[in-house]
């Protein structure tokens, strides 16, 4: 199943439907987007002189996010978790050294280990039914000392007026939450946790990953030149498309009661 047939799915549900129809070309789409992610975790531990010993990714998916963060030696032990075994084989298939889990975070049941430094969750609170409930549960009642936080920014005032002219539930994404960089701090406040530094910045693709793309979900010709032009077009007019149309927002969090 490609992401096409994956509309009106959402959270957990919609990537295990694509780990299990799909898990290789899934996996393959991760990796590309790791780099830029992994980028904003290893930024913002490095502006404020953070030297982490364990970090544990929650929704890590394959993997791909993690794997890089292994290769830059961020950390020195990992721990990866998620929700979809399969995705879990994958990873403790194609890794060495990551503690591998499968387990659901937004289960009252689940508890991270309280020895953890930092929590990476990287492009998973838009896809939970509630955030904030999520934030205060029992799976980060043992606060770790830093957590690392990355959402889309799909609620800035263009895409608020696209969505006047569709339902944006309706999707290939599988989001049912659309942040601004002041809400999705908002929501981080309300959980007990104040950001301290954050990065923002808009993901590219190049023609190699947009031609993979094209393939993998059977993209129109159609599809294919609107991605590629709206390459070109975030190139030229960055300032603005990161401000009024989409980007990319990672915060670095500390608990309140620090």
């Amino acid at each position: 199943m490609d992401r096409e047939n994956s509309i009106n799915a959402s959270g957990r549900d919609f990537y295990s439907s694509l780990y299990r129809s799909g898990l290789e070309g899934e996996a393959a789409w991760l990796r590309y987007c790791a780099l830029e992610k992994a980028d904003s975790v290893e930024w913002l531990l490095r502006k404020r002189g953070l030297h982490s010993r364990s970090l544990c990714e929650l929704g890590c998916g394959t993997g791909a996010i993690i794997c890089e963060l292994q290769r830059r030696c961020v950390a020195q032990e990992y721990t990866a978790i998620d929700y979809s075994v399969e995705a879990i084989e994958y990873l403790k298939e194609r890794s060495n050294g990551i503690e591998c889990i499968a387990a659901d975070i937004t289960d009252d049941s689940f508890k991270m280990s309280a020895d953890v430094d930092v929590v990476v969750l990287s492009h998973v609170i838009e896809h939970l039914e509630d955030p904030l409930a999520f934030l205060r549960s029992n799976a980060l009642r043992d606060r770790p000392r830093h957590m690392i936080v990355e959402v889309p920014l799909e609620d800035l005032w263009f895409g608020r007026f696209k969505n006047l002219f569709r339902d944006r539930l309706v999707s290939d994404t599988g989001h049912v939450q659309f942040y601004t960089p002041s809400s999705i701090r908002k929501c981080l406040s309300e959980a007990g946790w104040r950001v301290v530094d954050h990065r923002r910045y808009i993901p590219f693709h190049s023609p190699e990953i947009i031609q993979f793309l094209r393939k993998k979900d059977n993209l129109s010709g159609v599809r294919s030149a609107v991605k590629i032009a709206g390459t070109y077009i975030s190139r030229l007019t960055y300032p603005v498309w990161e401000r009024a149309y989409y980007a990319h927002y990672a915060v670095l969090c500390q608990p309140t009661s620090d």
